[in-house]
């Protein structure tokens, strides 16, 4: 149960500052018990340390995790699929699509090898999503970024060149 995506779909980002304490623990007392806890509670600290949070936890998003969606590409393709977070900034006209990634370093991987492997290996399924998105918000720029949780750190994917 590390830093799964169960756990991130419920984090209360609205909460004060003892609802988000008494999430974390409930959430990691449910790892220890599923033989995660090192894990998760490492990857939980790394969360919250890092400049991701910061970010996820403003006040200008508005949020919706796990969105299912089934939606065009284009004229001939369509994407069926769950996007693990929305970012939505209506005043700055912006959707970030972030994908949570619970894949471990490789042996001899830096941290920001870890992250590029993950930007390229999920760049298809990213775009995919930010794609759908962007028909929903026509308006708005998409970005589209992974989290590493092995990494604590988030890395943007690149967008599709024309």
């Amino acid at each position: 149960m590390i830093i799964a995506h169960e756990t991130l779909e419920f984090v209360p980002w609205e909460g004060d500052t003892e609802a988000l304490e008494n999430y974390a623990q409930a959430r990691l007392a449910l790892a220890h018990a599923s033989w995660f806890g090192e894990r998760a509670e490492t990857e939980w600290a790394k969360l919250r340390a890092g400049e991701a949070w910061g970010e996820l936890a403003d006040a200008r998003w508005t949020r919706l995790a796990e969105l299912a969606v089934f939606a065009p590409l284009d004229d001939s393709a369509w994407m069926d699929g769950v996007i693990d977070l929305v970012l939505h900034d209506a005043e700055a006209r912006e959707v970030w699509v972030l994908d949570w990634k619970t894949n471990r370093r490789r042996a001899l991987e830096t941290e920001a090898e870890c992250l590029g492997r993950l930007a390229e290996e999920y760049a298809p399924q990213l775009h995919a999503y930010g794609c759908s998105l962007a028909s929903l918000f026509p308006a708005c720029r998409v970005r589209c970024l992974v989290y590493g949780t092995a990494v604590g750190r988030w890395i943007e994917v690149a967008p599709v060149e024309d």
